[in-house]
Formats: C-alpha cells, structure tokens, sequence
C-alpha cells in the first residue's frame, strides 16, 4: 500500500500570502511561547572555544605536581620524558577514538551515547551514572584541594591537607568556580579562555627561564645558575638502584610512572562532551582534539625537560610542587610566590573546565529520561523551564543577559563534589577517579573496535587506523586491572556504585512505564534552535549527499543522523535476541511510545494504535465498518490516490457508493465547508440513501494545501456521517488536538514531518468507536472477535520506537514544535513568493482560506497545456531531468489544465535554496516549450 506524507507542530495562526517576495517576512521570526530553554543548549561555540575548554581541563596540576612522582619510577630524565610522550600519545589515540565515535554517532554526554548504540541502554546509562556521581565530582574535589593545598604551599604551610580548615576552604573554592559557570555558557568559555592563556604563560614561563639558563652556563659554564646536572650528565643514564630490577619489576615502575602521566593527560576526551554546542561539530571537533592534543603534549614534554634545567635531578623527585621550586630556587621567593599563585589560576582553570563539563553530563543524562528532567533544565533554578520574554528571541537581542548554563545540574555536581572533599584524600581520589574513567574508556574504544567490523558501512567523518583504537584498548585494560590490583576497596566500593546505578536504573524505567516523564519531552514551546534554520541545519544534522538539494520533504521526507543512530542501535538489539525483544520487552515499548503519541495528540492512549502508513489507517475503518445497501462514502476529489483505490475496491467488491465532489480548488473555507454539507444533505434526502463515512484531509497531498478540518469534522458529523480525517499531514506539520476536534476516526503518519523513519502512522479511533472496529492489521492475526483473546505481538516495530529519538531532536535540537512550525511556513510562503517572481507565475491562494497555512506552496508553471505536445511526459521528464542534471527532484502536480510545482518548507532549507531550484525549474520550463520533453522517435 502506497506511503503518505506527514504533518506539522504547533499553535496555528492565520498568515499573509503576499505575492511580492519583499512583503514576506523573515522565517524562524515569531512570538515565543512559554517555555524556554528546557534541555537545550545554544550553539554558539566554535572550534577556538572547543580548543580551549580542552586545554583548560587536560592542563591542570598534573603537569606541576606528576613530574616528581614519575621521576621516582624511571631511572633517568630522558625516561621521564619518554613516558610523558607515550602517555601523550595513548591521550591522542584515545581523543581520536573519540572523535570517530562523536561524528559518526551523534550525542551529547561523553562516552554516554557511544556506549548505549554499542552495547546497549544500561551500559550508556552505567557510563553516565559513573561519571555524574563518582568521575566528575571527584575531579573536581581533587583540583578544589590542590588548589588550596598550591596556596598552602607557598606560605610554607605543609601537613594540612587532612584539617577541616583546608576542606572548608576547598568546598568555597569550588562553590566559586561553580557560580561562575551559573552565568552562562558564552561567559564561562570566555573566563574559561583567560585561564587558558594563564596556563600557556606559566608553562611559557618555566621553558623561557630554562632557555635563558642555558644561554647563560653555554657562555659561562662556570655560572652557578639553575641545576648543572642536564648537561654534565647523561640524560639517558641509569640509576644504580636499577641495575638489580627484573623486567617484570622494571615494568612495574613504568606502569606506576605511566600512570602518574595519565593523570596529568586526564581530560582528553571531554571535548566531545561539548559537540552539542558547537556549530559545526563535523570538522571543529577533529580540528579542536588535533591541535589541543599535540599542542599539550609538546607544551608538557617542554615543561618537563625545563625543569630538569631548572633543577638539580635529585630534587625533582623530592618535591610535589616542581614549578614553585624551580622558580624559587632560579629568582628567589618572591618570584617563588608569584610562580605558585599563577599555578593556583592553573587549577582554578582546570576546576572550571571540568565544572562546565560536569553540569552538561547531567543535563545529557536528563534528556534521555535517565536522570529526572529537573537536571535537564538550563538557566534557572527548579524544575520548569523560563518562562519566554516578550520578544521573539530575548537573547539574541543586544543588552540582554540571560544565563543558559545547567544550574540544577551544577548544584548537583557541586554537592557531590563536597561530599569527597570531605570525605576523600588526594590519593585515594587520585585512584578511583582514575579506575571509574579508564575502566569505560577502556569499554568505549573497544567498542568502537567492534562498530568497524559490526557496521563498516556507517559514515565516520574522521576515521584513524585501526591500530590508534587498538593500542589504546590494550594500555587502557591494563591500566584498569593494574589499578584495581593496586587498590581493591576503592574497586569495591566501585562496583557498589554500578550495582545501585543498576537499581537506579531498573527503578527509573519502571517510573517511565508510568508514563509520568512525557511532559519534558512533549514541550511545545519555542526556543532559539541550536544549529541556525536552513544549511547549517542540513549540514550539521542530515545526511543529504553534498549534490543533492532536497526541495521535496513532502513526498517522503527524512530523518536527522541521530535518529538513524537510535534506529540502527534498536535493530541490532532485536536482532541480538530476537525473543526476548518481542515477546518479554515489546509490548511495554509500544506502550510507552502510545503514551507518546498520545500525549502529543492530546488524546488516551488507549485510542491509539500503530499501522504502517495513513493510508492503510484509511483502509482499515472502510474494511471493518459493515456496510448496508444505500451506504455512501463523500469525499472530494484531491482525495490521496491510495485512499481513491481503496473506495474503488469498496465499490466494485461491495457495492458501496462513493460520491465524489469536485471542488475546483483554490476555495475559501466557507465555500469548501458549504459544498461539503450541501453534497451529505443532498445524498441524504434521496431515498434509502445515507452519507456513512465522509473522508476528509488535514492537508491535501496534491496541491499541497490545508483543508479547514476543524470545521468541517462538526459540520459533515451533524449531517449523520462518520468522519474520517487523513491526518497523514498532520502531526509534526501542523498542531493536532484531539480532545478538540473529536473525529470519528484519525490517522497520522509519523514519518516525514515529524522525523521518525518511514513506515510509522498513528491510528485513532475513540473509544465511543471500538466497537466498530474489530483489527488493525491487514491479516487474521490482529482480528478481535466479539470474545477476543490476547496473542504475541509480530515482528519488531522498532520505526515506531525512534519517536522518541525524533522527539528529543524537534525539541532539543530545534527549539520545539513551535520554533519548527514557525520557520516551516514562513520558509514556504517565502519560497512561494521567491518562485511565482522567477517563473512570473502565481502562487494557489484564494482570500478567506487557509490553504496555505502550511509548510507547502504552490506555484503555476510558465508552461501551457494546450500547446504542449505529450502533455503526459512532463512531470516525469522534470522529475527526472532535474535529479540528472542539477540534483533537484520537482514535485509537480498537474491540476485542472495547469502545471503546479508543489515547494516544501523545512528546517534545513533556506530562501538560497529555494531560489537555485527556481532558476533551475525556470530553465527546465522553457525547455519543455521547446518539445525536448518528447521521446525522440526511432
């Protein structure tokens, strides 16, 4: 049965049809509605801002405080060096992984989505468990505490790290670094930038002073300035400690220094942390990852190499606080005390990365339904969005300082982070945030290992050999067990944390079942989306190939790159257990996406159902109902041709009567309403005759334009009739309520304009109607006798389960129903307005209709059918020949004795688009008049 379009969302209000392209106003402009900023972040940072935010996280004190520890497990400086560059490039494998995973599978949250389209929900929901109640808040207790325990040191103060005093100082340390990150996104990466030009200089100014040592012993080597050893020894010598170690034991200590650098490295993945905000994560991901990496690698390996310069070696690994030592000993304790407040602003940087990152990883979690949706709230404190501003967009307009960071979760973060400062030492955070980190770092890129060869085929923008992925998983497991050998009770007490995560898990999805989480996803308010209308939109979230333009979203329609990602993750689960999926887990799926479904169209769950497409939602109430002689059918005559052959079956197999009425479109909504009743009424009083099913549209496919559904439903019902509205238009396209409206039968698809993959439609039938109808489904499988028994559900509907994929994009990507709606018509009336001035046409409008009201226009074409020859050529020929030649498909309509380009507006096109494929169609049409359409005779 042939497939049908789709729909439309939010409030519908009357708009202008200038037929002037300067008199149409401006898409994506319009009044805001009353929810804000509900789990969505702005996309407002660049690759420059991704530069720094890794920079800020992975340049912490490690690269100040590792050196001593990992000089005492090697046996000379050039070792040192040698694993401060191995430990570098096992952080750029990692990011590279990363990066692969972050543009081929769309998400936000770190390793979080990664995990779950590899593995499975619970080890996504794991990841993000650990990171958001053990990685994160442990991070950031770590860097509150060197921070004070850096400012302790410079006032000679040692020995205090374990007092209440120096916790109480970490906690408001932190509370201030948190408030900070309250401000706003924009505010934070640009404090967040001045802490990284701090950190460059205070590296910048250790390796200058090392430069100006050597400069001075190389024009007098007999100066007493900075350590003598780096060049009156050898920098690959051997310790005599060493020389009785086995291999086994030597590899120990690599491992112990190995780690310490690890340490040091600790953030290199989190950029993909932030790809939700960046405008065009594609390319400023990679290009973020590959010149942050390498640029901290060389920038540590200077370092390093400066202090053993700057010191003699067998102080280096006496003391924790190398740079501050270094500069004492080089300029005396002022310089000293200088050099340790710099390091603090080092820190505060870090903990300022890694707070900005935490309250994201929550927000993520939130989204997804696996943390309650308070945490998925941005810019305020409580558990309901902003209420929207007057103006259309409030913060885009100059003086208006909004904050759109994720204040709930940063209270989150912090309060979790008091409880290790605490509760929790240095080293022993030291380790469990390094065993809760490596061990789903080693998991994700071993999985990515598996995508390779489990989906070859899946686009990956950036993709490194496979042996980047491999060196990493084999170091990485080896770091994860060697770590849990080392510490077995922080091991313990991590296992403890997943096994509540897993009751925590089981019991939030329990809670969904209730369906008591629908309201943050279903928000049909508006707010700024985070990728810009139009080619951004295309370019960042659909995968259209780069030679195509897709003007004709209302045939078929498309689904963005992470609603594939959910699709494809769906399908290999069914296949993975194929019973367990659809006899133990199916039923309650579809339960919750009816739940969905029904909250979106305001209606019981109960009264909904899923079928493959609107047509066959059409067919199954004309095959269920029992007709009697005299029964009719009305509908008009732009009825969708799918639905035109199921009243011809109903005819010739049944002998129903079906009047259709002509309509001669484009009509007022009075005259349209008017013909509809005058038909009913006329049928019904001829004798033995009855109006038993009327057939109406919320849009018409062909012309694409909007019926006035809302008046006809109550009207053509008074006349006797049961009405069905074909909806396939509908929900996605344009606001649906059914509560209102109170058909006798509906059906929407879901596909198309609502972003869910093809092959998915909602069936309504009230309950006041159950009676009538008796199965769904086109087999005696789904049949319910007047005794009905329950049976196993067949095959998999996973297209049904990607609604809730395509909802969270409408609204967290898109700004809401409301936002998409508001930019969908408007593009299309502008389009319509861009095309009529091209081809010198008009567009289909009629004064008192709302047949525009609608994502689509249409448009006459400069070509007249009586001079045409094989009139019935042209619409196959410019379908086809624009594919070939210009990468434009053209749905064209002919339609009582002229031509009619039908335009669809969408997110991801824009007035440049519209106007290329208008100058195209222009050309096309005077070739047409010129007969090249007509197949050229042997």
């Amino acid at each position: 049965m042939a497939s049908r379009r789709n729909s439309r969302d939010g409030a519908i209000r009357p708009l202008l049809t200038p037929e002037r392209v300067d008199e149409v106003r401006q898409p994506g402009r319009g009044p805001a509605s009353s929810i804000r900023n509900a789990g969505t972040f702005k996309r407002n940072l660049g690759a420059l801002d991704a530069f720094a935010i890794v920079v800020s996280i992975v340049v912490g004190s490690g690269v100040f405080t590792s050196p001593g520890s990992i000089d005492t497990n090697v046996p000379s400086p050039g070792a040192a060096l040698i694993v401060w560059l191995v430990g570098g490039l096992l952080a750029w494998t990692g990011a590279s992984t990363m990066v692969e995973l972050g543009t081929a599978i769309p998400g936000e949250g770190g390793v979080q989505p990664y995990l779950q389209y590899i593995f499975g929900d619970v080890f996504g929901f794991l990841a993000a468990w650990t990171w958001i109640v053990a990685v994160m808040p442990a991070t950031l207790a770590i860097l509150s505490i060197v921070f004070i325990e850096s400012i302790y040191s410079a006032a000679g103060i040692t020995d205090q790290a374990d007092r209440i005093g120096h916790k109480f100082l970490s906690i408001v340390i932190l509370v201030v670094i948190s408030v900070a990150n309250s401000i706003s996104t924009k505010a934070s990466t640009r404090l967040n930038n001045f802490f990284v030009m701090t950190k460059f200089i205070s590296i910048a100014a250790v390796v200058l002073a090392a430069i100006v040592v050597i400069i001075i012993q190389a024009s007098n080597p007999d100066r007493d300035i900075g350590g003598r050893d780096w060049f009156n020894k050898s920098w690959f010598g051997s310790k005599p400690e060493w020389e009785g170690l086995s291999d086994w034991e030597t590899l120990g200590y690599y491992s112990t220094a190995l780690y310490g650098a690890l340490w040091a490295y600790s953030g290199w993945d989190k950029a993909v942390y932030v790809s939700a905000e960046l405008s065009a994560p594609a390319w400023q991901l990679p290009l973020a990852i590959n010149t942050a990496v390498p640029t901290i690698v060389l920038s540590f390996i200077a370092a390093n190499a400066a202090y053993y310069i700057l010191l003699p070696w067998d102080v280096v690994s006496t003391t924790d606080s190398v740079a501050v030592t270094a500069i004492t000993r080089l300029l005396g304790k002022g310089f000293g005390i200088f050099a340790a407040i710099l390091i603090c602003l080092v820190v505060a940087g870090s903990l300022l990365g890694n707070t900005f990152v935490a309250g994201r990883m929550a927000v993520a979690a939130a989204n997804r339904n696996w943390f309650p949706s308070l945490f998925a709230v941005v810019g305020r404190v409580g558990v309901t969005p902003r209420p929207a501003a007057d103006s259309d967009f409030p913060a885009l307009e100059s003086g208006t300082a909004e904050s759109d960071a994720p204040i709930n979760a940063l209270i989150l973060s912090t309060i979790l982070s008091m409880f290790y400062i605490l509760f929790g030492s240095f080293r022993a955070l030291l380790t469990f945030n390094g065993l809760g980190e490596y061990s789903f770092f080693f998991l994700t890129v071993l999985g990515a290992i598996v995508l390779r060869f489990r989906e070859p085929h899946l686009q990956r923008p950036y993709k490194p050999l496979l042996l980047v992925p491999v060196v990493f998983a084999l170091v990485s497991g080896f770091v994860v067990i060697r770590g849990a050998i080392f510490a077995p009770a922080l091991a313990v007490v991590l296992i403890l944390l997943w096994a509540i995560g897993v009751v925590f898990y089981w019991l939030r999805i329990r809670w969904i079942g209730s369906g008591e989480h629908y309201g943050p996803i279903l928000s049909t308010g508006m707010t700024a989306p985070q990728v810009p209308f139009g080619a951004p939109m295309r370019h960042a979230h659909f995968a259209f190939a780069p030679t195509y333009t897709p003007l004709n979203h209302g045939s078929y329609g498309t689904h963005p790159v992470s609603v594939r990602a959910e699709q494809l993750a769906l399908r290999a689960e069914a296949e993975a257990a194929p019973d367990p999926f659809i006899v133990l887990n199916l039923s309650a799926r579809i339960a919750e996406q009816r739940g969905l479904t029904a909250s979106l169209l305001r209606c019981s769950a109960d009264e909904l159902v899923f079928v493959p497409n609107a047509s066959m939602g059409t067919d199954t109430v004309l095959k269920n109902l029992r007709w009697d002689v005299g029964d009719v059918v009305l509908c008009y005559e732009v009825v969708y041709p799918a639905v035109a052959l199921g009243l011809r079956w109903l005819n010739e197999y049944h002998g129903v009567q079906v009047e259709t009425l002509e309509l001669a479109l484009p009509l007022s909504d009075d005259a349209i309403v008017q013909a509809m009743v005058d038909a009913a009424r006329r049928i019904n009083a001829q004798e033995g005759k009855r109006v038993r099913v009327a057939i109406i549209d919320t849009i018409v496919s062909l012309p694409g334009v909007r019926m006035p559904f809302e008046r006809l439903v109550p009207a053509l019902q008074t006349e006797g009739a049961l009405v069905i509205v074909d909806g396939a238009h509908g929900i996605g396209h344009i606001d649906i309520d059914l509560s209102k409206l109170q058909p006798d039968f509906f059906v929407t698809n879901l596909h198309k304009w609502l972003f869910v993959p093809r092959g998915c439609a909602a069936f309504y039938v009230p309950k006041r109607n159950h009676h009538l109808i008796r199965t769904s489904l086109p087999t005696s499988f789904g049949y319910k006798p007047l005794d009905p028994q329950t049976g196993e559900p067949q095959g998999t509907f996973v297209d049904i389960f990607e609604f809730t994929a395509a909802l969270k994009f409408r609204n967290e990507v898109c700004g809401g129903e409301a936002a998409i709606q508001e930019y969908s018509i408007s593009i299309a009336q502008r389009a319509g307005a861009i095309a009529a001035e091209i081809l010198g046409t008009e567009i289909m409008d009629c004064p008192g209709s709302c047949l525009r009201n609608c994502n689509f226009s249409n448009v006459r074409l400069p070509v007249d059918l009586d001079s045409t020859p094989c009139p019935e050529k042209v619409t196959d020929w410019l379908k086809r020949t624009g594919v070939g030649e210009s990468g434009m498909y053209y749905q064209t309509i002919l339609y009582r004795g002229h031509w009619y380009w039908r335009i669809s507006g969408m997110i991801y096109l824009e007035q440049a688009d519209y106007r290329k494929g208008a100058e195209v169609l222009k050309g096309l049409c005077e070739r047409v008049r010129k007969g090249e359409h007509v197949p050229k005779t042997a």
